[in-house]
């Protein structure tokens, strides 16, 4: 873990687990394929939590008129890995804006985002 030297077991506990720890995670590097005019994928470190669902996901085949929905916290998102894939005919309409934004969720109500967490300057930025 060189690139996340720097956290400490108290970094792994911030969703109410006391027993979760640096150890529990393994570290990887992830290459991004190469952007708009970039020769190259652009590479990062990655967390990943040992023996997680999405340590053994995939690869998958979507079927027809369906959609894999990534979320957008990444391993901790719950998302088509863990509900499955999304019907088309389910879409409505396209995101425009964030509406809301918070760092964590109430710990007994884990879809309720924590009031005193709210990400406030996130608020109304236009999805692209």
């Amino acid at each position: 873990m060189d690139d996340f030297a720097w956290l400490r077991d108290a970094d792994f506990q911030r969703d109410g687990n006391i027993n979760d720890s640096k150890e529990n995670y393994v570290e990887f590097t992830e290459v991004l394929p190469p952007g708009k005019g970039a020769k190259e994928g652009k590479e990062h470190a990655i967390l990943l939590r040992k023996g997680d669902i999405y340590e053994t996901f995939g690869p998958v085949t979507i079927p027809d008129d369906h959609l894999f929905v990534m979320g957008d916290n990444r391993m901790n998102s719950s998302d088509s890995r863990v509900w499955g894939f999304l019907p088309k005919q389910n879409i409505l309409g396209r995101a425009m804006f964030v509406w809301l934004s918070c760092e964590e969720t109430v710990p007994m109500l884990p879809f309720l985002c924590n009031p005193l967490t709210i990400r406030w300057g996130r608020f109304f930025h236009s999805v692209n």
